[in-house]
């Protein structure tokens, strides 16, 4: 929480200076690839969290960090998409639609970021390289420019008419030959890093549909972490509300995330907002008490507290 204001910051842009540092229930190393999700109540430190390990991520020269993607899919898209989804499987179909969806954007960044190409460019084959553009230009859906995840499923709704097609393009053999070029590609990479936040922002305008998006990405970063091999050095963490996680826990495939290693839980604990309270108190004591004398500047100091 900003230490200006009581009021609501936005955990995304705020800037890493302003925020009161409460600390964490366990010790968190926010250099570490070990944590996959960020779990927690709106409100609990989710983006601030997601930044810290993305500026880490930044500073060491052995990985290449994509910038957070904040700016969710288009939420009118994604429920388009969905209704062309047999509902008992909405969730594995949009699983493979990330799946596909990481795995487009880590190679346009390999392929066409700046930064990346004059940092990494040596560490590939330029054979592979040139096959992507020109062998399997298709399978990048028409993009020719880095581009983060979120936008790579705006791409990908609009790009196919309904799942059936995105499904029978995703299994043609020119895709799988595509997959395998990627992994090559991949193995001799630096760990890119992606970092997702906010795709719950709207929620409550499709809470159905969202949560089982949602609940897509989660099951999918997972098995990207458990299943190396199938995309070598990509690492991907993703931000997710406390209570997709328990449609989660409370799913019959709970017993294959009893393993919480992957996830790190933020609380909103009883002593965390007593500490919170009283550091805000104690930040603007000087102040309010130098306005005690005159009512109309405590007013005027009071809402600026608050966050008004």
């Amino acid at each position: 929480m900003a230490v200006e204001y009581m009021g609501r910051p936005d955990g995304s842009t705020e800037a890493l200076r302003n925020h009161l540092e409460l600390g964490y229930d366990v010790k968190v190393d926010f250099s570490s690839l070990a944590h996959r999700v960020i779990v927690g109540r709106k409100g609990s430190g989710k983006s601030l969290s997601i930044r810290k390990f993305f500026q880490e991520s930044q500073r060491d020269p052995s990985r290449f960090a994509v910038e957070i993607s904040n700016k969710a899919p288009n939420l009118e898209s994604m429920v388009r998409f969905s209704t062309t989804m047999q509902h008992r499987v909405r969730t594995n179909s949009w699983q493979a639609v990330w799946d596909y969806a990481l795995l487009v954007s880590a190679i346009t960044y390999i392929m066409y970021d700046d930064e990346y190409v004059r940092m990494h460019s040596g560490n590939h084959k330029k054979e592979n390289l040139e096959s992507i553009e020109y062998t399997y230009g298709n399978c990048l859906l028409g993009l020719r420019s880095a581009t983060q995840a979120y936008e790579v499923v705006n791409v990908l709704t609009n790009y196919f008419e309904d799942f059936e097609e995105f499904s029978k393009f995703l299994y043609s053999p020119i895709v799988t030959n595509f997959r395998s070029t990627c992994a090559r590609i991949l193995r001799n990479s630096p760990t890119i890093c992606i970092y997702l936040d906010s795709l719950d922002d709207e929620m409550r305008r499709a809470p159905s549909v969202l949560t089982d998006i949602t609940r897509a990405l989660f099951y999918t970063v997972i098995k990207l972490a458990r299943d190396v091999d199938a995309r070598p050095n990509l690492h991907v963490m993703i931000t997710l509300r406390d209570v997709v996680f328990r449609t989660i826990m409370s799913s019959d495939h709970a017993d294959r995330f009893l393993d919480t290693s992957y996830v790190l839980f933020l609380f909103w604990t009883p002593r965390a907002s007593k500490q919170f309270v009283f550091s805000k108190i104690e930040q603007t004591q000087s102040r309010l008490a130098r306005a005690s004398s005159q009512w109309d500047s405590s007013v005027r100091d009071l809402p600026a507290l608050l966050g008004f």
